[in-house]
């Protein structure tokens, strides 16, 4: 074995060593990433930007495409009527709009208007209650028209390539069961096909509402919410929906929807807009700081005929 002295002396090798080569590896590591990086930007095309390109709807089939994050089905186009009117007012619980095609959105006299394809159809116009209980009479209500071919187009001061969803907030809001039953389940059905790239128009928009379901809302859209009520724009979509689908209290009939949806997708899609464990995880809760082996409890209260 070497003396006390010679192996101070490798001990101090080493460390001068380590400390001289230390500096040009991390030179040498950010000189890869730069490279990296920015013959990634530069190999972009120069003219190319972070907005959408148009869109052409024109007589093109609905286009499903197989959603690589969540595996559903997402509707991208979608078809114009011919023959049919654009409003639906059969359901018992709530009435709806489809405008596939050209359609512009007037936020301050609450209006959507929408240039059919055939331009020999005869103008119409439905007032919407734009939520899912239409039955409600304090829904606030956005109109629906369809216009000639002889009647002047508002000239739009916003194009989208996105599809846009106008939906009136207030009813019973600030109920949290009537909150979900209502609005979000609702607006899930009406919004989640087309996987995050849709725009929300809100009417009658309470900031409340947004903020204290924000996660929900976010995992809905990556677009900005408009309160539709202030908006001074004239925006134009290929595909608007006013309204929101609604199949029972609370409850998803997957018979009823193109991507076969259910409640328990629902269920996952909130646990994931909040960041829960997955279904097969036991949700922590906070324990008694008395008794950590107190379980907790749940009350339920029968509401009667309420």
């Amino acid at each position: 074995m070497g003396s006390p002295t010679a192996a101070k002396s490798i001990v101090k090798q080493r460390i001068w060593r380590h400390r001289l080569v230390a500096p040009f590896a991390a030179v040498l590591v950010t000189a890869v990433l730069a490279v990296v990086v920015f013959s990634g930007l530069f190999s972009q095309d120069p003219n190319a930007t972070s907005e959408f390109t148009a869109v052409n709807v024109g007589n093109t089939r609905p286009v499903r495409n197989k959603s690589e994050s969540t595996g559903l089905v997402q509707n991208t186009t979608c078809t114009p009527r011919t023959g049919t009117t654009i409003c639906d007012l059969s359901n018992q619980r709530f009435d709806i709009c489809e405008l596939c095609g050209d359609a512009c959105t007037i936020g301050r006299s609450s209006t959507v208007m929408y240039v059919p394809q055939s331009l020999t159809s005869n103008d119409e116009e439905w007032n919407i209650p734009a939520q899912s209980r239409k039955s409600l009479p304090w829904i606030k209500k956005v109109t629906v028209k369809t216009l000639k071919a002889s009647q002047q187009v508002p000239s739009c001061t916003s194009r989208h390539a996105i599809p846009a969803i106008v939906f009136a907030l207030g009813g019973f809001t600030a109920n949290v069961w009537h909150d979900f039953s209502d609005v979000l389940a609702p607006l899930f059905l009406t919004a989640r096909q087309f996987d995050q790239d849709v725009q929300l128009l809100i009417t009658n928009n309470q900031p409340w509402f947004i903020k204290k379901y924000s996660a929900i809302f976010h995992r809905l859209t990556r677009h900005n919410i408009i309160d539709f009520d202030a908006d001074e724009e004239v925006r134009c979509y290929p595909h608007v929906i006013v309204g929101l689908r609604s199949h029972w209290d609370l409850g998803i009939d997957p018979n009823s929807t193109l991507q076969n949806y259910t409640m328990m997708d629902f269920r996952l899609f909130v646990r994931e807009a909040y960041g829960l464990p997955a279904p097969e995880v036991d949700i922590p809760y906070r324990a008694d700081k008395d008794d950590f082996e107190k379980k907790p409890r749940i009350m339920l209260i029968n509401r009667g005929k309420t």
